[in-house]
């Protein structure tokens, strides 16, 4: 499947009111955009004499674009009594959705928007967000520049919640 088919998926899934199923399809083009982006090849942050990973690439595309669009990632998260990031967790939550590991269960629970923000919480093993966080997490992949050919630009209404990537 391609990115593009993601993107509709989590479209549909999300008009559907299944936001988990929304974010774990908005998730996986998440991944294949971050990978356009930083190829294997591409050296690491951490130690230029190895290659990029598959989680320093998911988690280094989404700090990259989510920044830019109103996500708080400066706030620090604690999830199972350690310090963590939202790009960590959502990258454990696609992680486990996809080979499931039953010592640890992950969720992902939202709650409607109360403004433009995200709002990101941790609570016990529960990761809190509002759903307006399925939008931005879709417009890093529809807004990639490596994605410009797959996607046409929309006319977006001023402060409306949007579906992913709209």
């Amino acid at each position: 499947m391609s990115v593009t088919d993601r993107i509709d998926d989590a479209r549909v899934l999300y008009s559907q009111g299944r936001r988990h199923g929304s974010l774990l399809a908005v998730l996986i083009a998440v991944t294949a955009t971050a990978r356009k982006r930083f190829p294997p090849v591409t050296p690491s942050r951490t130690d230029a004499t190895k290659p990029m990973g598959d989680i320093e690439a998911f988690t280094t595309f989404l700090h990259e674009e989510l920044a830019k669009m109103n996500v708080p990632l400066d706030r620090p998260l604690q999830f199972r009594n350690r310090p963590t990031t939202l790009e960590m967790l959502l990258y454990r939550f696609v992680r486990n959705e996809l080979a499931p590991k039953p010592d640890q269960p992950f969720e992902v629970q939202f709650h409607a928007a109360t403004g433009d923000a995200v709002e990101i919480d941790v609570v016990d093993d529960q990761l809190l967000v509002s759903d307006n966080l399925l939008d931005r997490l879709g417009r890093t992949v529809t807004q990639a520049p490596e994605n410009t050919s797959l996607f046409s630009p929309r006319a977006q209404p001023p402060g409306a919640f949007r579906m992913p990537g709209r």
